[in-house]
């Protein structure tokens, strides 16, 4: 199948020198005060305003990280805006980096941030139009921020954002393990575990034995859930990758805008093949190299944030014209431009799984199953893939051929591509499946097998039978019984070259990624024992087990 020539449009020297901005005037000289900024209760949270020298006023930058605000890379981006006619106000959270109070993350923002941006109006720099910059759990902050339609609220940032606690914590139900164990144990509890020593942590028994956190935070922290995207109205600039362990919020950020708003808010999104915490000159991600195209510059990131912000802020036109979704095309690795995403000229596919262990675009006609064990004390290890950025050697496209040869993986190939085949869109997978346990988990993974043999892990999913109809509400399970499981696989904008096929991975496990089900029904964090279980994948015509991909036309 050829791609449409419309879609790939070359950008991507275009986006090595940022945007198309019209000349800067020269920076202004800046100063960084420090203050502390009272909040309702009488705490005060220690906050750096960077701003011009000269007096005037100016419009507004929040941007409220959980991380030191001593670092240089924050504060050299406080005086790049400063530098342009801004004031950056940078706070450091409650309970952290010299706030008082004590540090709960994600939970009860809401009343901090509205205290730090009406102070930040009433300041004499302020001339009442406020950005937010926010990047990883800073966006959420923002987002939260941005959803309370304050009036002074005119654009936002999201850079690599999460917006839904509830998924960062628990996918499919499922507690992702090696992301939030080690991110809680240093910036709740301050301890710093050398790395080699977190595989002995990720398989203590039961999972909570390794826990110092409060009772219930865990609980208290997904439970601020999805920002509500219907009360976002403000012009929003995306900016993401590919293989960052939160890009499915970003675009499920995008489109929720975009739908619930009829498209009249502006929007840009940039879909890089980057990682979280992305430095702007790695291009190796596992084991592919995308190429000096593929980088998006320090320099290059502060050209787009400036030209949002100047745009949305100081009513300066728009001056390139650029579409407003960039998305780099992996395996093609070239930048696309398109008016809209979902990109146009793209429709959805079913591939079903077939019991002579191959995927198949035709419907199955026989009452066929598959059947595997999955052993908690010997789960499918966690290799490749949108996996935990703090792991880097465990993340990012990586052979899957090992883990074919296991006995708990079924595995159904698709004949060689005659022609290019692009995806680029939504993935899921979709399962009849059965277990004789009270409760399991059923995985699912997209690769792309090349001839030598190769299996370039694309995207994986999880579900926990409990929560087949959707997380958080717990619906058991009958044993025995057939239940229809849906696997959220996020999204990918990827071509496949003639010869190489797609592959899908089943299983029950995918770990350290995310925390075992020990089949018993307990809570999988406090579980202290563990039990085989036999699945059994149905792929007949009533109960057809399938994988749905999003393909250009």
């Amino acid at each position: 199948m050829k791609t449409p020539r419309f879609l790939f449009v070359l950008v991507g020297l275009f986006l090595l020198g940022g945007p198309a901005c019209a000349a800067q005037d020269a920076p202004l000289p800046t100063v960084m005060d420090e203050v502390r900024v009272p909040m309702a209760d009488d705490v005060t949270l220690r906050t750096l305003v960077f701003r011009p020298e000269q007096a005037g006023t100016y419009p507004v930058v929040l941007y409220i990280p959980p991380y030191d605000i001593d670092n240089p890379h924050r504060q050299a981006l406080g005086t790049f805006l400063a530098a342009h006619g801004y004031v950056m106000v940078m706070q450091a959270p409650r309970g952290k980096y010299g706030s008082d109070g004590t540090y709960l993350p994600f939970i009860d923002e809401v009343p901090d941030l509205m205290a730090t941006l009406e102070w930040a109006l009433v300041q004499p720099w302020s001339n009442g139009d406020v950005g937010i910059y926010g990047s990883s759990s800073s966006s959420y902050s923002g987002q939260l921020l941005a959803a309370t339609q304050h009036p002074a609220i005119k654009a936002l940032v999201n850079k690599s954002g999460l917006t839904d606690t509830q998924d960062l914590f628990f996918p499919g139900g499922t507690f992702r393990l090696n992301t939030l164990y080690p991110w809680l144990t240093f910036f709740y509890l301050g301890e710093r575990f050398p790395f080699d020593q977190w595989p002995a942590r990720f398989e203590a028994w039961p999972v909570s034995s390794g826990f110092g956190w409060e009772p219930g935070l865990l609980d208290r922290m997904a439970q601020q859930g999805m920002v509500d995207v219907a009360k976002i109205e403000v012009p929003t600039l995306h900016i993401t990758g590919w293989n960052d362990v939160v890009y499915r919020h970003t675009l499920r950020l995008f489109e929720g805008i975009a739908e619930n708003r009829g498209g009249t808010v502006p929007q840009k999104l940039i879909m890089g093949p980057w990682m979280h915490n992305y430095d702007g000159e790695q291009t190796q991600f596992g084991d592919v190299d995308y190429g000096p195209d593929s980088q998006l510059s320090t320099e290059a990131e502060r050209a787009e944030v400036l030209a949002w912000f100047d745009q949305h802020l100081k009513g300066e036109p728009k001056n390139n014209t650029q579409a407003p979704v960039r998305v780099f095309v992996m395996g093609e690795n070239q930048w696309v431009e398109s008016e809209q995403w979902p990109l146009a000229g793209t429709t959805e596919k079913r591939w079903y799984l077939a019991p002579s262990g191959t995927l198949s675009e035709d419907a199955p006609t026989g009452t066929e199953q598959m059947s595997f064990t999955y052993d908690p004390a010997h789960p499918v290890p966690s290799y490749g893939g949108v996996n935990s950025h703090l792991f880097p050697e465990d993340a990012g496209p990586r052979d899957q051929a090992p883990f074919a040869e296991r006995s708990d993986v079924l595995v159904f190939t698709s004949a060689p591509i005659e022609d290019t085949y692009t995806l680029a869109g939504r993935i899921r997978m979709v399962l009849y499946a059965a277990t004789d346990a009270p409760d399991t988990d059923f995985t699912a993974k997209l690769v792309v097998i090349r001839p030598d043999g190769y299996q370039m892990i694309v995207e994986d999913g999880i579900v926990r039978a409990r929560y087949h109809n959707g997380y958080p509400v717990a619906t058991p399970i009958t044993p025995g019984e057939v239940f229809r499981y849906e696997i959220d696989l996020g999204w990918t904008a990827l071509r496949l070259e003639a010869g190489e096929r797609l592959g899908v991975h089943i299983s029950s496990s995918n770990f350290p990624k995310y925390a075992r089900n020990p089949n018993t029904g307990d809570d999988p964090l406090h579980a202290t024992s563990f039990q085989p279980a036999t699945q059994t994948i149905h792929l007949s015509p009533a109960q057809p087990s399938h994988l749905v991909l999003t393909v250009v036309d």
